[in-house]
């Protein structure tokens, strides 16, 4: 599990849409899948249902989500508290 598959993985759960979470990121959308199916193995499970309305989370990716998004809160205080001691 790496940071750019958190980041996708929350993306994906705020915009409702792997396309539309590729768009904002900047990347291509098999990208946004290959990263989502990566983290899906390394938590074993499916976490998002694909439907044609778009995506939602599985009871997997709910329970997931907050720990991927204070996972991410966390690296970019750390990112931040980082730099300020630099500087």
């Amino acid at each position: 599990m790496d940071t750019e598959q958190l980041v996708m993985f929350e993306r994906i759960a705020r915009e409702g849409s792997f396309s539309r979470a590729a768009w904002a990121l900047g990347v291509a959308q098999p990208t946004v899948s290959a990263r989502v199916q990566a983290l899906e193995r390394a938590v074993g499970g499916q976490l998002f249902v694909r439907g044609s309305r778009g995506v939602a989370l599985t009871d997997l990716g709910a329970s997931f989500l907050p720990f991927a998004r204070r996972a991410l809160e966390v690296l970019d205080a750390g990112v931040a508290a980082a730099r300020e001691a630099h500087a």
